[in-house]
């Protein structure tokens, strides 16, 4: 009998006890493994801004990496994109202003170019607390050019549109806002002319506009804020920009090609000085704040008599594009560079570069240098016009590491070019190779000092492969319209084959494996001739360095070749979001479209590996076949990373306490015959050490044993210690351990699951506070947030509603080193709030590098004396999900709760089924609008009817970004309600490291087989002393399932409490365990899985 419907019909008069149990499970995921951020240090500034009132406060938004926020003169940034879409190859960033009074708004520009769509879209979005919530104001179908801020009115704004393209003579117009972007109106429109504003700093309603029309650019004015336009002069040459004077309003001053020119009439007549700055090209002119000028001519160039005469300023620095001089102290100039910010402090004598904290380059290749240990070369790619929202490119980047990726060195490579493949020559140590779509092909010999550009012969055609024998001098090129082979490095080609290929890899000996639309191909001559091995797209193919005859293909699944592309055979299912491979040895890493995925098992099955990565699409990986451990990774917008162990395995619990009414309790399973051993640290609040000996506690484990603890047996604890205050504690093991963590209480329970990995950001789904907030009876919710770092850390949580808007101001918060944060919704945000069905979502807003923080949630129900916890979301469901166990029976259903994170709407498809694998009723399909959440319970979602229903619930959506748990309960009652996050991790070894089936308490077990294969499942129980209690063997059809009471599974645990679980399958499955009695239900999931 299934174990829900069993515990309805038993527990009157089995169970009486009234114990609060809060069981933490830390899960352990395979063999600990976090990416660390490489660098390669620098960022794409589109625009730079100062704050008009603090001089301490810069922003800088990114070509793809969003918007950055320096407190401190530019010494260190932060991410400010809470909210903004980043990561993707879609979106970019432009302009960026603040508006000149308070609440000073900043106000920046996103322009979306999917591939899919032939004309961009620019998106206005505003913040109106300093960057820590952004919120979009317009969106139209066109381009977006200049962003305005009007210096009289931080609610005006002004916008230059162009629907086709960012060159001169296109059509464009000039938009305004006078409610902060809320609304929008064009106030001026032309055929022929991208559009420049400039408001007059001390005459409100005088506005300059300058039309760039394809001939010659034309100076436009206005008197009433652009409602009417009069042109005043045309300029044969380019006009570069508009100056006011500090100390006559009459005074203008215009930049272009031909030199500056000076108007004492309010821009009616012009004329140039006796004297020009520089070569009398001005790229820049500004007027600062003293009154003196600076204009960009071939150098930087100051007056300080208005322009009659002109000093050189100690030169600046190479690739300078725009400076900023400050507002508030005129020796202080701002500047951007090709791939810096800069700052002089003394005009220009010492420029230092100041962009610690931000990483935003966008790799597009990677490259492992077979012949140099520790080498590896990574290209940049750079803003075109479409993405600056003005006519400039300014080339790809190339760098070079020699110490595996810990420093970097720009490497000279041809500029222009939009290059898209870098490869080294495995037989040349200092040969690398450039390739572009624009079919150039180039080749340094010397490390990248010097280049070389190789003719193809390929007139016309895009290269959109190359690849070069690590055998030989031979290269592939693939192009549109075939293969062509050179056998003399490049210098001649031939063509060999009219296939459309790209990911063109070389196996065992002369073998060459390659993709296309519709499938694989194989050549076993050096790619002279092909066959097609399978049929469908191919989105990426890796070869093990270790193995050359063994190689891994995406397609609709992962196939795998153990002998040089012979034979080619599925692994797994799912491989749909992924986009590149790596491979070394059974561990096997998949870049996926938002996030990256691990199997350990030879592509059997698959986990998220997200701790240290910012959200990001991944573009490139490459392993080092001299070190195999050493994985590289690329991103669209943070730069590079590379993968590794731990060393230790850390766990963290959030809550640590003694007093008369809770106790903490800690249970530990080594399911292994090796002895283990691990520390014991624990910590207040505060960050401060809590134990009254040594600390931390250093113990050991024997092979198959199990450990269970109190509060203060573990830490010398009393009720009248220090402990009742409240803190948290964290072990650290080199080895797998299955911790279970318990609070003991009255009347309430449940169980939760905070991962052992830690993130800089968290969701807190279930959120519920105030009166009939819980199904219409009183709830407080309460987050725990432990930041386990040697550093303190800045943290910012938003309250935010189903319909994904935002219920109360953002809070922020400071968590102390090695300290943890403890509040209800009522504290944080406000306490007559009352929260139905809402998120909270906590980011870190400065970690230098730290992984992260963990956190879960403690909701209770007063009047009820029940609880429900749940950990806090760190990673999102890439492919599947899943939950062993799904009811609609009186006394005992089943909620789902679903969240969109990202900024697209999301489809997800759901499925019951029963044990046998059958569908329970048709297939619902949900949809999820961006940013949004949902919240129903699953009986109402299927339309099961009043009939007892049990089962196993499948989600699958059409994109990444959801997340997703269940709360399974008496939703009458309120009475024994449990929470779970879904599991997106299919496992074939899974330990439970607590059973207990007496003293008025029983377990039960549910497992769930979601794939296509029977499964045959081994459920083996434990006593404390690690001796075998019994094991039993179970099949699962596919699709099914079996859920039932410990002591149906394995009948001699009847009475057994302590031990431990291990439940393993041939087949990937899930399982979640169950700990009831009267008062009481906790969901658990496995403490350690592969």
């Amino acid at each position: 009998m299934d174990w829900v419907i069993m515990r309805i019909s038993h527990l009157r008069f089995v169970f009486s006890s009234a114990v609060l149990f809060w069981f933490v499970n830390t899960s352990l995921l395979g063999n600990t493994l976090s990416w660390k951020s490489l660098g390669p240090d620098g960022v794409v500034p589109v625009a730079l801004a100062e704050h008009p009132v603090d001089p301490n406060v810069l922003w800088v938004s990114s070509w793809q990496g969003g918007v950055f926020k320096s407190t401190d003169r530019g010494q260190s940034w932060v991410s400010c994109t809470r909210g903004l879409p980043v990561g993707d190859f879609s979106d970019y960033y432009g302009q960026l202003s603040i508006g000149p009074k308070s609440p000073y708004p900043v106000f920046v520009t996103v322009l979306t170019y999917p591939l899919w769509k032939p004309v961009p879209s620019v998106r206005v979005w505003r913040s109106l607390d300093s960057g820590n919530t952004w919120h979009p104001l317009t969106e139209g179908g066109t381009q977006g050019g200049t962003l305005t801020p009007d210096p009289h009115d931080s609610l005006r704004l002004y916008l230059t549109r162009t629907p086709s393209g960012f060159y001169p003579g296109t059509a464009s117009s000039l938009d305004v806002t006078g409610d902060g972007g809320e609304t929008w109106k064009s106030i001026y429109e032309t055929e022929a002319g991208l559009l420049t504003v400039y408001p007059h700093p001390s005459r409100p309603g005088l506005l300059f506009m300058v039309k760039h029309a394809a001939t010659s650019d034309w100076l436009l004015r206005s008197r009433d804020g652009g409602e009417k336009w009069a042109t005043i002069r045309s300029f044969p040459v380019p006009v570069s920009g508009v100056a006011f004077d500090q100390s006559d309003p009459d005074r203008l001053y215009l930049g272009s090609s031909a030199g500056l020119y000076v108007s004492e009439n309010t821009g009616v007549i012009w004329s140039p000085p006796a004297n020009q700055p520089g070569n009398g090209s001005i790229s820049g002119i500004h007027v600062r704040r003293d009154g003196s000028l600076l204009a960009q001519a071939g150098g930087l160039y100051k007056s300080s008599d208005r322009g009659e005469s002109w000093c050189a300023l100690p030169a600046e620095p190479e690739e300078v594009r725009e400076i900023f001089p400050s507002r508030h102290d005129p020796r202080v100039i701002l500047a951007t560079s090709k791939a810096r910010i800069l700052r002089t402090d003394d005009e220009g004598a010492q420029w230092r570069t100041i962009d610690r904290g931000i990483n935003t380059h966008r790799i597009i290749e990677l490259a492992v240098d077979a012949l140099n240990p520790g080498r590896v070369y990574a290209l940049a790619d750079w803003p075109n016009r479409i993405a600056l929202a003005g006519p400039r490119w300014w080339g790809p980047l190339l760098f070079r590491s020699d110490d595996y990726g810990k420093s970097w060195t720009r490497v000279p490579c041809p500029e222009g070019r939009a290059f898209t493949h870098l490869r080294v020559d495995p037989g040349h140590s200092r040969s690398v190779y450039l390739a572009s779509t624009e079919n150039t092909l180039w080749r340094s010999t010397d490390e990248g000092t010097t280049w070389k550009e190789l003719q193809t012969g390929i007139a016309g055609l895009a290269i959109v492969d190359l690849l070069v024998d690590p055998f030989s001098k031979n290269l592939l090129i693939a192009s549109p319209k075939g293969i062509y082979r050179s056998t003399d490095r490049g210098e001649t080609w031939s063509k060999t084959a009219d296939l459309a290929l790209e990911h063109l890899t070389f196996v065992k000996g002369s073998t060459v494996i390659g993709g296309s639309h519709d499938g694989a191909y194989k050549s076993v001559d050096e790619g002279k001739s092909w066959n097609k091995v399978w049929s469908g797209l191919v989105r990426a193919i890796a070869v093990d360095p270790q193995d050359p005859s063994t190689a891994y293909a995406a397609s609709e699944s992962v196939f795998k070749t153990t002998d040089g592309g012979q034979t080619w055979h599925p692994v797994s299912l799912g491989a749909a979001f992924f986009n590149t491979l790596a491979v070394s040895g059974d561990l096997v890493i998949a870049g996926a479209i938002n996030g990256v995925l691990i199997s350990h098992d030879a592509g059997a099955t698959w986990e998220p590996s997200s701790e240290g990565l910012e959200p990001a699409l991944i573009t490139a990986l490459a392993v080092d076949r001299n070190k195999p451990a050493a994985v590289y990774l690329g991103t669209v917008a943070n730069g590079l990373y590379s993968l590794v162990s731990k060393p230790e395995d850390r766990f963290t619990f959030p809550v640590l306490a003694e007093s008369d009414q809770t106790s903490t309790g800690l249970a530990l399973a080594n399911a292994q015959g090796s002895p283990v051993t691990f520390e014991l640290t624990a910590h207040a609040w505060d960050g401060s050490a809590w134990r009254s000996v040594p600390d931390p506690d250093h113990r050991a484990l024997e092979g198959f044993e199990q450990l269970a603890l109190t509060g203060g047996e573990l830490f010398d604890l009393t009720p009248s210690s220090s402990a009742s205050g409240g803190g948290w504690f964290q072990m650290e093991t080199t080895a797998d351990l299955a911790p279970v963590f318990v609070l003991v209480g009255n009347n309430q329970a449940d169980g939760s699951c905070p991962v052992s990995r830690l993130s800089r950001t968290l969701y807190f789904t279930r959120i519920y506070q105030g009166k009939s907030a819980f199904k219409g009876a009183e709830a407080v919710t309460t987050l725990h947030i432990v930041n386990p770092n040697d550093r303190p850390l800045d943290v910012q949580a938003s309250l935010i509603g189903s319909g994904g808007d935002d219920l109360a101001p953002a809070r922020s918060y400071r968590i102390e080193s090695q300290g943890a944060f403890s509040a209800n919704i009522g504290t944080m945000f406000g306490t007559d709030l009352v929260v139905q069905n809402g998120i909270v979502r906590v980011d870190v807003r400065s970690h230098d590098g730290l992984p992260g923080i963990s956190g879960f949630e403690l909701i209770v129900l007063p009047e009820a004396k029940t609880s429900v916890a749940l950990t806090a979301h760190a990673s999102l469901i890439l492919d599947s999900a899943y939950s062993a166990q799904l009811s609609a029976v009186p006394g005992a259903m089943t909620n789902l709760k679903l969240v969109n994170v990202t900024n697209q709407n999301r489809t997800v498809r759901l499925e019951a089924t029963d044990d046998e694998g059958r569908p329970l009723a048709p297939p619902v399909v949900l949809d999820i609008p961006a940013g949004t959440s949902i919240e129903r319970d699953v009986s109402e979602l299927f339309a099961f009817g009043t009939e007892p229903t049990v089962g196993s619930l499948k989600l699958t959506p059409d994109g990444a970004g959801l997340l997703g748990d269940v709360l399974f309960g008496d939703f009458v009652h309120l009475e024994r309600a449990s929470a779970l996050l879904l599991e997106t991790m299919l496992s074939s070894r899974m330990v439970f490291a607590q059973v207990a089936n007496g003293m008025g308490y029983y377990s039960g077990l549910a497992v769930f087989n979601p794939g296509q294969l029977p499964a045959d499942v081994t459920v083996q129980v434990f006593t404390p002393e690690g001796k075998r209690t019994g094991e039993t063997s179970l099949k699962l059809a596919p699709g099914g399932r079996v859920s039932r009471l410990l002591t149906e599974i394995v009948p001699a645990t009847a009475g057994q409490v302590g031990g431990y679980m291990i439940v393993e399958s041939n087949q990937p499955i899930v399982a979640q365990e169950l700990f009831a009695n009267e008062k009481l239900l906790a969901a658990v999931p496995a403490s350690v899985r592969r």
